[in-house]
Protein backbone atom coordinates (compact mmCIF):
# COMPACT_ATOMS: atom_id res chain seq x y z
CA UNK A 1 0.00 0.00 0.00
CA UNK A 2 1.33 3.58 -0.60
CA UNK A 3 2.95 5.19 2.10
CA UNK A 4 1.91 8.67 1.65
CA UNK A 5 -1.33 7.48 1.24
CA UNK A 6 -1.51 6.30 4.21
CA UNK A 7 0.01 9.00 5.53
CA UNK A 8 -2.26 11.59 4.21
CA UNK A 9 -5.51 9.45 5.79
CA UNK A 10 -3.78 9.72 8.88
CA UNK A 11 -3.38 13.79 8.96
CA UNK A 12 -6.81 14.30 7.05
CA UNK A 13 -8.75 11.81 10.23
CA UNK A 14 -6.56 14.26 12.85
CA UNK A 15 -7.42 17.19 11.41
CA UNK A 16 -11.16 16.35 11.33
CA UNK A 17 -11.30 15.18 15.34
CA UNK A 18 -9.13 18.20 16.29
CA UNK A 19 -12.05 20.60 14.54
CA UNK A 20 -14.43 18.08 16.55
CA UNK A 21 -12.54 18.49 19.88
CA UNK A 22 -12.14 14.97 19.62
CA UNK A 23 -8.62 15.53 21.04
CA UNK A 24 -7.25 11.95 21.59
CA UNK A 25 -8.48 10.53 18.62
CA UNK A 26 -6.70 13.35 16.98
CA UNK A 27 -3.71 12.49 18.88
CA UNK A 28 -3.92 8.78 18.08
CA UNK A 29 -4.01 9.83 14.30
CA UNK A 30 -1.43 11.88 14.75
CA UNK A 31 0.83 9.61 16.69
CA UNK A 32 -0.18 7.24 13.53
CA UNK A 33 0.99 9.66 11.06
CA UNK A 34 4.30 10.46 12.94
CA UNK A 35 5.31 6.69 12.92
CA UNK A 36 5.05 6.33 8.83
CA UNK A 37 6.89 9.69 8.50
CA UNK A 38 10.29 7.95 8.27
CA UNK A 39 8.86 5.38 5.43
CA UNK A 40 7.68 8.06 3.66
CA UNK A 41 8.86 9.25 -0.15
CA UNK A 42 7.99 13.53 0.43
CA UNK A 43 4.93 13.73 1.26
CA UNK A 44 3.03 16.96 1.02
CA UNK A 45 2.70 17.79 4.63
CA UNK A 46 6.29 17.84 6.38
CA UNK A 47 6.53 16.10 9.59
CA UNK A 48 7.09 19.84 11.42
CA UNK A 49 3.76 20.71 10.79
CA UNK A 50 2.16 17.37 12.19
CA UNK A 51 4.42 17.96 15.43
CA UNK A 52 3.12 21.12 15.76
CA UNK A 53 0.01 19.91 14.96
CA UNK A 54 -0.08 17.16 18.07
CA UNK A 55 1.43 20.33 20.41
CA UNK A 56 -1.70 21.85 19.71
CA UNK A 57 -3.53 19.01 20.85
CA UNK A 58 -1.61 18.76 23.82
CA UNK A 59 -2.21 22.68 24.70
CA UNK A 60 -5.94 22.26 24.35
CA UNK A 61 -5.91 19.14 27.12
CA UNK A 62 -3.74 21.27 29.03
CA UNK A 63 -0.64 18.82 29.26
CA UNK A 64 1.94 21.84 28.72
CA UNK A 65 4.92 19.95 29.12
CA UNK A 66 4.08 17.34 26.10
CA UNK A 67 3.21 20.35 24.60
CA UNK A 68 6.35 22.03 25.30
CA UNK A 69 8.49 18.82 24.17
CA UNK A 70 6.25 18.70 20.41
CA UNK A 71 7.26 22.55 19.96
CA UNK A 72 10.82 22.84 20.77
CA UNK A 73 11.03 19.24 18.55
CA UNK A 74 9.41 21.20 15.82
CA UNK A 75 11.15 24.39 16.54
CA UNK A 76 14.87 22.29 16.15
CA UNK A 77 13.34 20.79 12.55
CA UNK A 78 11.91 24.15 11.14
CA UNK A 79 15.24 25.24 12.27
CA UNK A 80 17.71 22.34 10.99
CA UNK A 81 19.25 25.05 8.49
CA UNK A 82 20.23 27.19 10.65
CA UNK A 83 17.60 30.10 9.63
CA UNK A 84 15.74 31.66 12.46
CA UNK A 85 14.09 34.50 10.58
CA UNK A 86 11.13 31.95 8.66
CA UNK A 87 7.93 32.58 9.05
CA UNK A 88 7.48 28.51 10.30
CA UNK A 89 10.34 29.65 13.39
CA UNK A 90 8.49 33.12 14.15
CA UNK A 91 5.02 30.71 14.63
CA UNK A 92 6.36 28.59 16.85
CA UNK A 93 8.17 31.32 18.66
CA UNK A 94 4.85 33.06 19.41
CA UNK A 95 3.05 30.14 20.67
CA UNK A 96 5.97 29.33 22.56
CA UNK A 97 5.38 32.84 24.37
CA UNK A 98 1.20 32.02 24.40
CA UNK A 99 2.64 28.58 25.61
CA UNK A 100 4.38 29.95 28.93
CA UNK A 101 2.02 32.60 29.18
CA UNK A 102 -1.05 30.32 29.76
CA UNK A 103 1.06 28.62 32.60
CA UNK A 104 1.37 31.75 34.10
CA UNK A 105 5.38 31.79 33.26
CA UNK A 106 5.26 35.33 32.37
CA UNK A 107 9.23 35.65 32.53
CA UNK A 108 9.61 32.59 29.79
CA UNK A 109 6.63 34.08 27.93
CA UNK A 110 8.52 37.13 27.53
CA UNK A 111 11.91 35.59 26.72
CA UNK A 112 9.90 33.78 23.91
CA UNK A 113 8.04 36.45 22.75
CA UNK A 114 11.25 38.84 22.60
CA UNK A 115 12.93 35.86 20.47
CA UNK A 116 9.60 36.24 18.38
CA UNK A 117 9.76 39.87 17.10
CA UNK A 118 13.56 39.78 16.67
CA UNK A 119 12.40 36.37 13.84
CA UNK A 120 9.52 38.41 12.79
CA UNK A 121 11.81 41.42 12.19
CA UNK A 122 14.14 39.71 10.13
CA UNK A 123 11.67 37.88 8.36
CA UNK A 124 10.03 40.00 5.09
CA UNK A 125 7.72 36.81 4.34
CA UNK A 126 5.79 37.24 7.22
CA UNK A 127 2.34 38.41 6.65
CA UNK A 128 1.92 41.35 8.67
CA UNK A 129 -1.58 40.48 9.82
CA UNK A 130 -0.55 37.30 11.22
CA UNK A 131 2.18 38.21 12.07
CA UNK A 132 -0.27 41.14 14.23
CA UNK A 133 -2.54 38.57 14.95
CA UNK A 134 -0.25 36.66 16.46
CA UNK A 135 1.46 39.15 18.86
CA UNK A 136 -2.61 40.23 19.82
CA UNK A 137 -3.28 37.10 21.16
CA UNK A 138 -0.52 37.73 23.52
CA UNK A 139 -1.70 40.58 24.73
CA UNK A 140 -5.04 39.59 25.56
CA UNK A 141 -3.89 36.77 27.59
CA UNK A 142 -1.28 39.23 29.53
CA UNK A 143 -3.84 41.18 29.92
CA UNK A 144 -6.69 38.93 31.27
CA UNK A 145 -3.97 38.00 33.58
CA UNK A 146 -3.19 41.35 35.15
CA UNK A 147 0.18 41.89 32.83
CA UNK A 148 -0.99 45.48 31.71
CA UNK A 149 2.61 47.61 31.34
CA UNK A 150 3.73 44.04 28.76
CA UNK A 151 0.47 43.61 27.29
CA UNK A 152 0.52 47.46 26.40
CA UNK A 153 4.09 47.23 25.05
CA UNK A 154 3.10 44.23 22.91
CA UNK A 155 0.20 46.13 21.66
CA UNK A 156 2.36 48.91 20.56
CA UNK A 157 3.94 46.83 18.57
CA UNK A 158 0.55 46.14 16.76
CA UNK A 159 0.27 49.53 15.87
CA UNK A 160 3.67 50.00 14.61
CA UNK A 161 3.30 46.84 12.25
CA UNK A 162 -0.46 48.58 11.63
CA UNK A 163 1.59 52.35 10.52
CA UNK A 164 4.49 49.95 8.86
CA UNK A 165 1.86 48.23 6.87
CA UNK A 166 -0.14 51.82 5.77
CA UNK A 167 2.29 54.45 6.38
CA UNK A 168 -0.82 57.23 5.85
CA UNK A 169 -2.81 55.17 8.22
CA UNK A 170 -5.22 57.53 10.88
CA UNK A 171 -4.85 55.78 14.33
CA UNK A 172 -8.46 55.56 15.61
CA UNK A 173 -9.89 55.69 19.39
CA UNK A 174 -10.52 51.79 18.47
CA UNK A 175 -6.85 51.39 17.78
CA UNK A 176 -6.01 51.71 21.60
CA UNK A 177 -8.79 48.84 22.87
CA UNK A 178 -7.35 46.19 24.59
Amino acid sequence: MDTNLIWNTYIEMGEKAFRHGQYDVAESMLRAAIKEAPTLKKGPIPLPQVLENLAEIFCKQKRYLKCERQFKRTLSLYMKDGVENNPNVCRILYKMARLYLLQGKFSLAELWYARALESGKNCSSIDPDMHGKWILELVRLWHSAGETDTAMKAYQEVLMLRIDMNPQAQLTQSDFAP
